[in-house]
């Protein structure tokens, strides 16, 4: 919790810094904050499912796991290797399945919020540009959207990981 309020300290002093500079930059950051949680609305529920069908998943592959380590044994006596190898690639394949299209999305909502903070690096730096900023202060600046939107983004994932947490609940 310390550190979710340390970014949102971070967050509002690198507003407060930059809207001193150049004011119009809070239509922009309100536009920006609006875009990152419009993006994560629709990853999470779609985060939530592939999760639970992750974890469904995961269950038949732990429990043909003990059973086969139970029933070595047997297994061996009666030959029944392959049938069981055959079950175990298959409980496999099913995992990795959901396993994918989970990394996958999180992949997605990755490159949506790197494409959001490069769109917002370069209309801060055009901002700045037109509005006659010394280029030191337009480096400050730089500096400060860059933890503006790093912070949001830090923000959005601690608050999709409780989610997530909840998911397993």
């Amino acid at each position: 919790t310390s550190s979710v309020s340390c970014s949102v300290c971070v967050t509002i002093s690198a507003v407060a810094v930059i809207a001193t500079v150049t004011p119009t930059f809070l239509l922009f950051s309100v536009a920006l904050t609006a875009a990152f949680v419009l993006i994560f609305r629709r990853f999470l529920p779609t985060s939530q499912s592939l999760r639970r069908l992750e974890m469904v998943s995961l269950t038949p592959l732990m429990s043909n796991f003990g059973e086969l380590l139970n029933g070595l044994v047997t297994v061996r006596a009666f030959k029944a290797q392959d049938r069981f190898q055959d079950r175990v690639i298959r409980v496999v394949d099913t995992f990795q399945k959901m396993d994918h299209f989970y990394w996958s999305l999180q992949a997605w909502l990755m490159y949506r919020y790197d494409a959001l903070s490069a769109i917002s690096t370069f209309l801060l730096t055009l901002l700045a540009l037109v509005t006659g900023v010394s280029p030191g202060l337009t480096a400050f600046l730089l500096n400060s959207a860059q933890k503006f939107v790093s912070s949001t983004h830090y923000l959005c994932k601690q608050y999709g990981q409780l989610q997530m947490e909840f998911v397993s609940v």
